[in-house]
């Protein structure tokens, strides 16, 4: 149709009109369109930003479980690491407890018949007798095949602290014997300022201790007990020097969390 045509006839009328409604619902329909896809890129974007918040880290929620999952692993963890580190010093300690009773036996074998036999205290065997030549026993002497014949153990190179409230007192050495200790405790022994890994290992004479509340001597060749003992992990002697291996043996209270090797010379 023409511009500035008039158009009476019907029929042209009619055309018109259709011509109108198809061109407005095309231009519906590409609005809609458009709404659609602006729609569409909406969703698209939310879901982008989504992932990558999920990306970024995790939620709080999230953290919190994982957290009390690591909680309860560690709560089954740890006990089992703790006693199986505890297993394996007692283990060492042991072995080291076996060591000084070969070393103890050793050294009897060779110097038993130096010690004096008048006084049951000066005939103690002290874990410092195993390190050091004791001023009363003379040197080996191939001749006879008698004498201090050591060191039958080898020190750490610290000596021996009294310390009368862990129960290390005078009957076990002297500060100027060395000492062999043990792997459960470490805290400044010797007061000098530094940390010491471990305490002393000590010899105990129950038989003697019975001989001398007995005002009785002790004599070549008669059976003596003895016992290698660590302090264990509180660091306290919890054995009694006047119990014998069979008390300790029926009544286990009796040795607290101490570590003992129990062995008999004559």
């Amino acid at each position: 149709v023409l511009a500035g045509t008039r158009l009476s006839s019907p029929c042209c009328t009619g055309e018109i009109t259709k011509l109108r409604a198809t061109s407005l619902n095309g231009l519906v329909g590409c609005a809609a369109n458009k709404t659609h896809k602006l729609a569409l890129d909406m969703r698209t974007s939310e879901c982008q930003r989504r992932l990558r918040n999920q990306d970024a880290g995790l939620t709080l929620i999230e953290l919190v479980v994982v957290l009390a999952i690591l909680v309860a692993l560690g709560g089954l963890v740890v006990p089992r690491l703790i006693s199986t580190t505890n297993r394996a010093q007692e283990s060492v300690n042991r072995t080291s407890a076996v060591e000084i009773r070969d070393a103890a036996m050793r050294f009897w074998s060779d110097c038993k018949y130096a010690y004096p036999t008048t006084n049951v205290q000066d005939q103690r065997i002290q874990l410092g007798h195993l390190l050091q030549q004791p001023s009363f026993i003379s040197a080996f002497d191939p001749n006879v095949g008698l004498g201090w014949n050591g060191p039958y153990l080898q020190s750490d190179g610290r000596n021996y602290t009294i310390d009368l409230a862990s129960g290390f007192n005078a009957s076990y050495g002297d500060t100027s014997q060395a000492a062999v200790r043990d792997t459960f405790t470490s805290q400044d022994f010797d007061g000098d300022g530094n940390i010491d890994s471990g305490l002393p290992f000590v010899i105990q004479e129950p038989t003697l201790r019975d001989l001398e509340s007995a005002s009785q001597t002790y004599s070549i060749g008669q059976p003596r007990e003895i016992r290698v003992v660590s302090a264990g992990p509180n660091g306290v002697l919890d054995i009694d020097e006047r119990r014998f291996a069979v008390e300790l043996e029926s009544n286990p209270s009796l040795k607290g969390d101490d570590i003992y090797v129990s062995f008999v010379l004559r």
